[in-house]
This record gives structure tokens, sequence and C-alpha cells, in this order.
């Protein structure tokens, strides 16, 4: 419940939809014709995008269908939009696309690919430090979580000073250092020592 109320997540549906037949009575409001036609309001700041999601269906009277892979988190505000309007917006942010199908929308994540989620340059300084540090400082200035297969072998301290260098050019001089690999996922910089 916290966590709702610290998205700060407003959502309205309106179903605006009277006519007044021949006979001069109103008739009672029907149903949109197109759930995507449902108007809503959204004000989610860095939420997990199946949270939005499920929110966003469910009010419009639809349920939704997330396909296995990696949705980034959802910042993003919308005042009187149309549903289409909002899934539009939500799916930008999450890395996923979206179709409709019956009263179900179905999602497909993206790939990411997490190198173009990266600065183009980092800089970094440390002195007698060991190769684990370098990877440590190195994940946090790209605020991601380090992740470490096997162990690393012993290493001298090494000295580290880079100015606006690419984050692989960083990784590439610590690697060579321990004989290990690289590689990004989503959220994550996972080091893996090569087979000897």
């Amino acid at each position: 419940m916290a966590n709702l109320a610290r998205a700060i997540a407003v959502l309205s549906v309106y179903t605006v939809a009277t006519t007044t037949p021949a006979g001069g009575q109103p008739a009672p409001a029907t149903a949109v014709a197109s759930p995507l036609e449902v108007r809503v309001t959204m004000d989610y700041r860095n939420r997990p995008a199946s949270e939005v999601l499920q929110t966003l269906t469910r009010a419009a009277g639809l349920t939704v269908t997330i396909a296995a892979g990696t949705l980034l988190p959802v910042t993003t505000a919308v005042t009187n939009a149309r549903l289409e309007t909002a899934l539009n917006a939500v799916c930008e942010n999450a890395s996923c696309r979206w179709t409709l199908s019956d009263r179900a929308v179905i999602v497909t994540p993206v790939p990411i690919d997490t190198a173009c989620l990266l600065p183009r340059a980092i800089s970094i300084a440390l002195s007698d430090a060991s190769v684990l540090e370098g990877f440590r400082a190195l994940a946090a200035a790209l605020s991601l979580q380090l992740s470490v297969e096997g162990v690393l072998p012993d290493a001298p301290p090494v000295n580290i000073r880079f100015t606006n260098a690419a984050p692989a050019d960083v990784l590439n001089f610590l690697t060579q250092a321990v004989k290990c690999s690289w590689q990004f996922e989503p959220g994550r910089l996972v080091i893996r020592r090569l087979p000897l």
C-alpha cells in the first residue's frame, strides 16, 4: 500500500456516452465502443511496468498477459488520455509492445541492448585497489548490480585512472588483469572467470 502511495498513481476511467433519444428521455450511460477509447489519468514514478499495466487494464475492464522478458521501470504521466495513448506511453518507457486481442492486452517485452542504456563515458580513479574493488566501483558508477561468477584469481593491486572513457575500455583493462570476461545484463554487470 505504501508503494502505491509513493507511486502517486491516480487512475480515473471515464465513460461518457449519453444520448437523448427522440422520446426526450435520456438513455442510460453505455460502455465506450472500444476499451481503447476509455479515458485515463495516471502519474507513475519509477514503478514496475507490470504493476502499471495491470492497473490500467483492470480499470478498463480488460486483462493483461505479459510475455517473458525484461520490462524497464515506468515513469510517465498522462491526463484524460485514451487508454491506447496511455498503453503506448507505458510501453515506450518499459521497452515493450502491446496488442489487444478480444478483452486481453498482450504485452511483449522488446529485447534491450543494455549497452545503449549506459553512459558513453565515465571517469574513475582508484589507487592500490584490488580488481574486484575496481569492478565494484565501476558497477556503482553505472548504477548496476555486480555479479561475479566464480572466484577471481589473485592479482596485484591496480591503479585506475580513466577520464571520460567508454565503460567497455575500463572493463577491458580490469578483465585483462584477472583473465575474466564481462557482460552487461539488464540491471547488472556480470563478471565471469575464464576457464584455465
